[in-house]
């Protein structure tokens, strides 16, 4: 039995996965802290897990958008979304973060501190407490290396010069955006005792293991060179807190069934979530869309549109033809595992890496979330009468699912806290001599 302290922040898509690693080590019976944002405390509480707040670093008692601290949807390019992200979660208040870790670890020891991989400020106190580390990434692999497309672009891989140029290019263009705010970092390192680093990236180098929680082949080949990035598989929980689905369509309904869905954390998907309605109306078709933190109110009414804050997914799924996602990692693994292809509208974060994925396997198609109805209807309809991406939505589908009953993040998460404890006892076994 071990003693695990998660760090996690309420960002959408980021706290299923880790709440069901927490929810799964409680079942092994471990002890499991998590500590997060108020706004998180009932589904922290679901897992058997202890609720710990954040009292330093940016935490908010709510989800609503007015409360939102990053705002990313009010940035007016990709880059100044990044440095959103960058400035107000990642590295800007990361001694923040650290400061609420250490006060926590002082309150209570831990055999091993999980940290959501965006928080990187959970990094520096594992380093500085001398706390085995693991850092949980819930996207694909996005830290720049060679002999993978260059993160946070969305591209797929390519071969030859042109290949290699363009990745390297994007690689340096993606380190400078995060080295922008290495002072920063560095200054936090400095008030902990630890040294500078000379690069952003260098930070996972010093943490135990970082788990990427998606199936390698999916995260295209070749798979991090760094040794302690483990490709662990998809934790494939769903929120438990949905109503049953009932169809409000006669049962042999010959119209094909369309799940149109978007981010529990607010991106501002009206066009997306419009277009997408109209479109599935234009082809005949019906759609049951759920719209987060979106009114469905203000969706347009027709027979053929049911809208609804949210659902359970894999039940709609299992009757879907179609996906049309703005491709968080969690909707589409979920969609493939069920073998239902997609049509990804990325809206921001990580969204356009995880669409490169999807349409390099073959298993969906893309379009901007400002394409035109008809361009929507189009690429949708392509996916109902082709029936090459549900094959293909399936044979990925059944990797992830292996991948998946693994849970190889378990043992890895308990193999570093074993060797935590170890490490304990033979210091304190020095110290006796």
């Amino acid at each position: 039995m071990s003693r695990f302290l998660f760090l996690l922040w309420d960002g959408g898509g980021n706290v299923p996965p880790q709440l069901g690693i927490a929810r799964r080590l409680v079942a092994r019976g471990h002890h499991v802290r998590v500590l997060t944002e108020p706004s998180l405390q009932r589904e922290v509480a679901a897992t058997g897990a202890r609720f710990v707040p954040l009292s330093t670093a940016p935490h908010r008692s709510d989800r609503s958008p007015a409360s939102d601290f990053v705002r990313d949807w009010e940035a007016r390019t990709p880059i100044g979304e990044f440095a959103r992200t960058r400035d107000r979660v990642l590295i800007g208040p990361a001694a923040l973060y650290a400061a609420d870790v250490l006060a926590e670890l002082r309150r209570e020891p831990a055999d091993a501190l999980a940290v959501d991989w965006l928080l990187f400020g959970g990094a520096l106190a594992g380093e500085a407490a001398g706390v085995s580390t693991v850092m949980i990434c819930h996207n694909p692999w996005m830290v720049p290396e060679p002999g993978r497309p260059a993160p946070g672009l969305g591209l797929r891989p390519a071969a030859g010069i042109a290949g290699r140029v363009r990745d390297a290019v994007g690689n340096r263009l993606f380190t400078a955006s995060f080295d922008r705010a290495l002072p920063t970092l560095n200054a936090a390192r400095r008030d902990l005792g630890l040294e500078e680093l000379t690069t952003v990236s260098d930070l996972f180098g010093r943490v135990e293991r970082v788990l990427v929680l998606t199936e390698n082949a999916f995260d295209f080949i070749p798979t991090s060179r760094a040794a302690n990035v483990i490709h662990v598989g998809p934790v494939l929980d769903e929120p438990n807190d949905t109503e049953p689905w009932s169809s409000p369509w006669a049962a042999g309904d010959p119209r094909p069934l369309v799940l149109v869905t978007t981010s529990s954390y607010f991106q501002d998907p009206h066009t997306m979530l419009d277009t997408a309605c109209a479109a599935v109306r234009n082809i005949g078709a019906r759609a049951v869309v759920t719209t987060g933190a979106v009114d469905p109110g203000t969706l347009p009414q027709h027979e053929s549109i049911f809208a609804a804050p949210s659902l359970p997914h894999d039940q709609v799924m299992r009757q879907a033809d179609a996906v049309i996602s703005h491709c968080g990692l969690g909707t589409v693994h979920r969609a493939l595992t069920l073998g239902v292809p997609l049509l990804c509208q990325p809206i921001g974060r990580d969204q356009p890496d995880v669409a490169a994925r999807v349409v390099a396997a073959g298993a969906g198609l893309r379009q901007s979330p400002k394409a035109s109805q008809q361009r929507v209807a189009r690429a949708l309809n392509r996916l109902l009468t082709d029936r090459t991406y549900r094959e293909h939505a399936s044979d990925v589908g059944a990797r992830l699912r292996r991948a998946a009953d693994r849970q190889a993040y378990l043992a890895e998460l308990e193999s570093a806290a074993e060797a935590q404890k170890s490490s304990t006892v033979h210091e304190v076994a020095q110290r006796n001599a």
